[in-house]
């Protein structure tokens, strides 16, 4: 895909990300794998959990967004992953939105309400637009997403025990018993967790081979054992 904004633009952007990222966490790297209009910067939580501020440019507009994942970079073609939490590189999902979505911040609160810009052209007030941004994301939304991680990580482990240790062939057969809608396959982690914790025992296995069989590549970019 062509930029959106010519490499000087883009520089100045990345150099000004860059040093607030700096002032957040200085353990915030740059993620190389991810280029064009995408920019990555990611820091370890935990063993092989990661937390992502991530932007993407379109038609000259950057989308602030915020996640914690398992995938050391986005899989195309999939956006969203079990193992992933948040909006990683999707204009539809940024930190404002994942606030009203996954906090419940209402932007109409008669007393507190919650009000973002989370998307800008690189000029002035943008500096601000970063600052609030990332802030916003580690203090609010960072400790949410590791407590969903927390709750789900044995369900996940179990998603994984399953994959790696069951025939494709009975992989198949198990899928076709699952009873739930095909298409909320793949889910991002938060909607694993509510399908997982709403089925009846006897769907747990057909949810993951459904689940499966939906994202083979996402299961095979993922550790057999998730760290305790």
């Amino acid at each position: 895909m062509s930029l959106s904004q010519s490499k000087e633009a883009t520089k100045r952007f990345v150099n000004l990300y860059e040093t607030h990222l700096a002032t957040i966490h200085p353990a915030y790297q740059r993620n190389p794998q991810v280029k064009g209009i995408r920019h990555e910067y990611f820091r370890q939580l935990e063993d092989g959990l990661l937390a992502v501020h991530s932007v993407i440019c379109m038609k000259g507009t950057y989308y602030h967004c915020f996640c914690l994942s398992l995938h050391r970079k986005p899989l195309a073609p999939f956006l969203y992953s079990p193992f992933t939490v948040g909006g990683r590189c999707d204009h539809n999902y940024t930190v404002t939105s994942a606030c009203h979505r996954d906090l419940g911040l209402s932007p109409v609160h008669p007393v507190a309400p919650f009000r973002m810009s989370d998307t800008h052209m690189f000029r002035t007030g943008a500096e601000r637009i970063i600052e609030r941004c990332t802030t916003e994301a580690e203090a609010r939304l960072l400790p949410f997403y590791q407590a969903v991680w927390n709750e789900t990580r044995p369900a996940l482990q179990a998603l994984l025990d399953y994959a790696s240790t069951t025939p494709v062939a009975q992989i198949a057969v198990d899928a076709s018993a699952y009873l739930g809608e095909r298409h909320e396959l793949p889910c991002h982690m938060l909607e694993f967790q509510r399908l997982h914790s709403s089925l009846p025992s006897d769907q747990r296995i057909p949810f993951f081979a459904a689940t499966t069989m939906a994202i083979p590549e996402i299961i095979r970019d993922i550790p057999d054992q998730l760290q305790p």
